[in-house]
């Protein structure tokens, strides 16, 4: 599931002693390490990884602050000649720019991401991270192996450096192609007293969105938030496709009898300009105040062909913002038959 991995940092506390000299002088103790100090001391033990330690030596520390990292490592690499695209893209000669083949001042905070998290457990799993620069990761894991945008961890273990951990990688993480997404949702409910002149609907504060994927002929829960005054959301996710939703609040959905519900009729134009209601239940009784259906294939009927059967929605990536109404299973206005 391609989705933003949210990181919370934990808090560094400060920790002072006294400490009791022979010659009762007061002595003035250090100030506590920064993480980048930590990472940088932890990676002098470590084998193999000089050359990523010497640049990261010029990062500027006040840059990171006190937040603990994620380190990517690049495992020092050895000297080979380069091959005729590297010479062709480090000359800017046609061709493209080519990989990146060594840590450079450029690129290396591509390496660091703020804060810790745990790595993909299950085989196909796959969180996204921001770099320090911006640039996005896709860490997943596949075939047994843990893969940064493509390049595999030398060990799933970390070291601990600090409040930071610190991975080695086999070789410079290059800058992925991954998209980022911000789906925009509006979540209104019914006014369900409506009568005419009165608003059609409220926007719906704390209602929550759940997103799901469609794995094995089945939908998996991957993610929720909630609206916020507004009724508003918005969420990021690196979804192409596949990305699905529902949307409730206190037994309210947007949908009925399998139909998608879209407001009430409130106005004698939206009846006479209504399609035709052949859903064989009482949805089919349009009146003022009963619920208007999405046609959803637009062919001028609303039918058994305008079901939503597994009561999710696709996500559409092109959409600037979707509109969503929720009514409660009880709200009859309009259905009872004469």
């Amino acid at each position: 599931m391609k989705k933003l991995f949210y990181l919370s940092f934990a808090a560094v506390t400060l920790l002072f002693t006294s400490v009791a000299c022979e010659n009762d002088d007061e002595q003035i103790l250090s100030p506590e390490k920064t993480q980048l100090e930590e990472v940088l001391e932890q990676l002098g033990e470590m084998e193999n990884v000089e050359d990523f330690a010497n640049i990261l030596k010029d990062m500027d520390d006040a840059a990171l602050g006190d937040e603990a990292l994620t380190v990517f490592a690049v495992i020092d690499q050895p000297d080979q000649p380069a091959t005729e695209s590297e010479k062709t893209a480090k000359d800017g000669d046609e061709g493209g720019e080519g990989d990146e083949t060594e840590v450079t001042d450029e690129n290396i905070a591509r390496h660091i991401v703020k804060g810790v998290f745990d790595l993909p457990s299950e085989e196909g799993d796959e969180i996204i991270v921001e770099s320090l620069i911006g640039d996005l990761l896709r860490i997943e894991r596949k075939d047994g192996k843990i893969l940064v945008n493509d390049v595999a961890l030398i060990s799933a273990t970390a070291v601990e450096a600090g409040l930071s951990k610190i991975y080695v990688v086999d070789d410079v993480l290059q800058d992925a192609e991954i998209t980022k997404y911000i789906a925009n949702f509006t979540v209104y409910a019914a006014n369900e007293e409506w009568t005419e002149g009165a608003e059609e609907k409220t926007v719906a504060e704390e209602a929550k969105i759940i997103f799901y994927e469609f794995e094995n002929e089945a939908y998996k829960k991957v993610d929720s938030m909630y609206t916020n005054a507004e009724g508003k959301a918005a969420y990021v996710h690196y979804c192409d496709s596949g990305l699905y939703y529902s949307a409730e609040k206190e037994g309210k959905t947007s949908f009925r009898e399998n139909y998608m519900v879209i407001g009430l009729f409130t106005t004698q134009a939206q009846l006479d300009e209504a399609p035709e209601y052949k859903t064989g239940t009482a949805l089919d009784k349009i009146a003022l105040g009963a619920l208007r259906i999405a046609d959803m294939n637009k062919d001028g009927v609303i039918d058994e062909n305008d079901k939503v059967a597994s009561g999710y929605l696709p996500v559409n990536n092109d959409a600037e913002n979707v509109d969503l109404f929720i009514v409660s299973d009880t709200y009859a206005a309009g259905e009872t038959e004469e």
